[in-house]
């Protein structure tokens, strides 16, 4: 089960970092959200694209994210090795995502 190793590796005493992302509106689809103006949430309009991508990046080390999730029947969270614009973030990069749906991940 990919959540139980998930929890395994965060519980084992990894040095992690929590990591305050910044939402670069650069890469969200203007059409399908609206980033908050301090850039820390998004708020889903219409459409299918609802990606939008951090200012942060890192070369090494490892980093974690805290995520609230607000009436929402999916949602997805992930990693890209490579900046991208929206138009085709699944296409152009090499990713790491976890995803729920209804409540499963």
């Amino acid at each position: 089960n990919a959540m139980k190793k998930l929890r395994d590796t965060l519980e084992s005493g990894l040095q992690l970092q929590e990591v305050n992302v910044t939402l670069n509106p650069d890469t969200a689809n203007p059409h399908s959200l609206k980033i908050s103006e301090d850039r820390k949430s998004i708020k889903v309009l219409k459409g299918y694209i609802h990606s939008v991508l951090g200012c942060q990046m890192f070369s090494s080390g490892q980093h974690f994210w805290d995520v609230i999730v607000d009436g929402t029947g999916g949602w997805n969270v992930g990693v890209t090795s490579k900046p991208v614009n929206f138009e085709n973030v699944y296409a152009q990069t090499r990713q790491w995502r976890i995803w729920g749906r209804d409540g499963r991940y």
